[in-house]
């Protein structure tokens, strides 16, 4: 995920006079709530290593191929979700599904460097599979598959940690 600082800078005053017009307050009393959200946000991304080679890092987490399974399906099923998805423009669909795609190669290239037990993967591709699953999870209106989605995630970020 990439972000220009302007961008970022745009968003952010834009959410927080959204939230204080929402709730009736001034700015200022919203900045602090918008300041902790940042915060996780932040803490969020660096557990995905942003920028790095996901391939090249050190694959210190440990889970069982019948959960990358789950996990390389729930990938297959988030592109597909996006490619018909009219909630967002053709750029953002694009990338959504290039950035899916780019992980569900790399959970591929990470399984079939193991033959038998567990498989080590890098902590950071499991918090990144969390999150692409956890957001299409809350755009669907498919109860089903935003439920498995979710369970996915669940045991990707169990992964992870």
């Amino acid at each position: 995920m990439t972000l220009t600082v302007d961008v970022a800078e745009s968003f952010l005053r834009e959410r927080n006079y959204s939230a204080a017009r929402q709730l009736g307050v001034d700015e200022r009393n919203t900045h602090r709530y918008l300041d902790e959200l940042a915060e996780e946000l932040v803490s969020t991304f660096a557990d995905e290593a942003p920028g790095t080679n996901l391939f090249d890092l050190p694959r210190t987490a440990h889970i069982s191929v019948a959960n990358l399974g789950r996990f390389i399906a729930g990938l297959a099923e988030t592109i597909q979700f996006y490619g018909t998805f009219q909630g967002i423009d053709d750029i953002d669909r694009r990338a959504r599904i290039h950035e899916t795609a780019q992980l569900l190669s790399l959970a591929g290239l990470v399984q079939a460097d193991h033959t038998v037990g567990s498989v080590a993967a890098p902590p950071a591709m499991l918090a990144r599979i969390a999150r692409t699953l956890t957001t299409a999870a809350d755009l669907t209106d498919n109860d089903d598959l935003a439920a498995a989605l979710r369970r996915d995630a669940m045991r990707a970020r169990a992964g992870s940690s």
